[in-house]
């Protein structure tokens, strides 16, 4: 099932990045619900099976990934997912494809081999590297070339207009929906210790830290909403 196979298991939760993280909550992260947690890996989709193979890749522990033609067969929902996941990547990623739109997208440094035995490396993505070298693919044709090599360098690669929110920013907006409601039981919490009158007298030490605490999460909870209102002011004009 789709909770075996990100769990290695039956388990609820798995270790991303050095920290335990439920399933469920997981599986949102890749755009699946958690009813699909019992579904067979077999019944998924083309699309579904990149986004499970791209989630069971992340939750390794790594610092250098390797990808070949990564963009095949993926919908557009899940080729925007991949480009903002790995956009966020710490590590170093080695790409393989022939996405030259995914390369300008991602790529800092481009290494082209020409089928003959030479290999050519530029700073950038595929439009860098054709305007510097626009003679080492054969198969480029020079109008190609030359329309490349004009284009302006601060040009960014063509983008289709946003009609919804971003994958961060929707990753986001979920989990300000979550973390508003565990700040505020966590003030009440806070508020009701200090309710006691003798605390101070008993326990200066654990004022002082329920003190800080509380401050803390206030502020948490006061910039939260102001993030979540900000998204979701966002979310309503593009849709």
């Amino acid at each position: 099932t789709l909770k075996e196979a990100l769990t290695s298991g039956g388990s609820d939760t798995l270790i991303v990045n050095g920290q335990p993280k439920h399933v469920v909550g997981y599986m949102k992260d890749f755009l699946f619900t958690p009813e699909q947690a019992g579904t067979a890996v077999g019944k998924l989709s083309g699309g579904e099976r990149g986004r499970l193979a791209l989630a069971r890749a992340l939750a390794l522990p790594s610092n250098v990934m390797v990808l070949d033609e990564p963009t095949n067969d993926l919908d557009m929902e899940t080729l925007e997912l991949l480009e903002d996941l790995f956009a966020d990547y710490d590590g170093t990623l080695i790409l393989v494809s022939h996405d030259r739109d995914f390369i300008d997208r991602l790529a800092t440094s481009t290494l082209a081999l020409d089928g003959k035995g030479h290999a050519a490396e530029t700073p950038g993505g595929w439009v860098d590297f054709i305007r510097q070298n626009p003679d080492f693919f054969a198969d480029i044709s020079q109008k190609e070339a030359k329309k490349i090599a004009e284009k302006p360098i601060s040009a960014p690669p063509p983008k289709t207009p946003a009609k919804k929110l971003s994958y961060k920013d929707q990753k986001r907006l979920d989990d300000l929906n979550l973390l508003m409601p565990k700040w505020s039981t966590e003030i009440k919490r806070l508020e009701a210790v200090l309710d006691d009158a003798t605390l101070y007298s008993r326990d200066p030490k654990r004022f002082e830290a329920t003190m800080k605490a509380l401050e803390t999460t206030r502020a948490d909870l006061e910039n939260g909403e102001m993030e979540w209102l900000e998204l979701e002011e966002k979310r309503e004009s593009l849709a």
